[in-house]
């Protein structure tokens, strides 16, 4: 069915009313407005813990919250929270002008409906609880997570939004749930500066005994991550120069997915501006192992997460310089993604 450029005064609070596999579109409120205590068009009804809230249409069933959704290699990953057991409508989405939260994301609407999943059945690979709280669109002490993998919707791309609806087993539909802009996967990047900042080119020569620095960073433009892991292996001409290690967290993320020139720049000087760390192995977040890497995440050494805030570039900056013992004229400098 076509739900278009329509101003619909809302559902009625009756219950069990399944709306389901939908186009949405150019609507002058929500594409699905559930009307809570007899008021029309009241706009976007939060979320409520546990699921406990009635008295409303389709009990006032809490929407699904998309944490992340990232294309890579063909497929679609989609994760985030939902109540247990409940069937998850997942639609490319297209905000309008009534349908914002306070914090200004758009819910839905929902102008293509994409595919289907149920929450905790064998598709989802992720079994655990979780929790979540926003003033935008409320909260679930127990909430259950979800992780779908599918193959890459056609006509889905980078950049496009990603809403969802729920539907659980008497057939309660909720209204959409936040909006998440589809993104590729956080790429560690890496780049070398002289001290001053200058960038140090691709296949640059720089002779024995220039000090430089090498800064890592994620440009995360999706939901939160944690526990990603980096490890940086030296090249045997290169020598690390004991406490430097810095860490940031503070610039916003950069406008696209590859980070201009300027941007680099900008998260190279704000990472430089912290302290230095103590490079003690399990000590802190970012650790230099005594011979020929350095670590961050757990997943490598027992050291604290390398977190990834969402709408952050999370920077890690090192000092390194060329070993004289090896006396070669020159040093070439390798800029890459890791």
């Amino acid at each position: 069915m076509l739900i278009i450029g329509d101003n619909l005064p809302g559902y009625p609070a009756s219950s069990q009313t399944r709306i389901s596999q939908n186009q949405f579109g150019n609507n002058g409120q929500l594409a699905i407005d559930l009307i809570a205590n007899g008021v029309n068009s009241d706009g976007i009804t939060l979320n409520d813990d546990l699921d406990s809230d009635s008295g409303g249409a389709n009990e006032l069933h809490n929407f699904p919250i998309i944490e992340s959704a990232v294309i890579a290699a063909g497929n679609l990953t989609v994760t985030g929270f939902a109540r247990p057991g409940v069937d998850m409508e997942f639609y490319e989405a297209v905000g309008a002008v009534n349908d914002h939260n306070t914090g200004a994301t758009p819910h839905g609407e929902g102008i293509g409906y994409l595919f289907t999943r149920t929450e905790g059945a064998g598709a989802d690979t992720d079994a655990t609880t979780g929790f979540y709280a926003s003033p935008d669109y409320g909260s679930d002490t127990a909430a259950e997570r979800f992780r779908f993998v599918v193959p890459a919707p056609a006509g889905l791309v980078i950049g496009e939004d990603l809403s969802a609806i729920s539907i659980d087993t008497t057939n309660d539909t909720s209204e959409f749930g936040p909006n998440v802009t589809v993104a590729v996967p956080d790429n560690i990047i890496k780049r070398a500066f002289l001290p001053d900042g200058t960038p140090v080119t691709d296949g640059a020569s720089l002779p024995v005994g220039v000090e430089f620095k090498f800064l890592l960073y994620i440009n995360n433009k999706d939901g939160a991550s944690n526990d990603a892991s980096i490890r940086d292996v030296l090249d045997p001409l290169f020598a690390f120069q004991p406490g430097t290690l810095q860490v940031d967290n503070s610039i916003a993320a950069c406008a696209l997915v590859a980070c201009t020139p300027a941007e680099e720049n900008a998260i190279l000087t704000s990472a430089i501006a912290t302290p230095f760390l103590s490079d003690i192995v399990d000590a802190d977040v970012m650790s230099f192992n005594g011979t020929d890497t350095v670590d961050v995440g757990n997943q490598f050494v027992a050291n604290g997460q390398l977190n990834c805030c969402q709408f952050r570039a999370g920077s890690r900056v090192f000092g390194q310089d060329p070993v004289s013992k090896y006396t070669p004229a020159s040093c070439r400098v390798a800029q890459y993604q890791v």
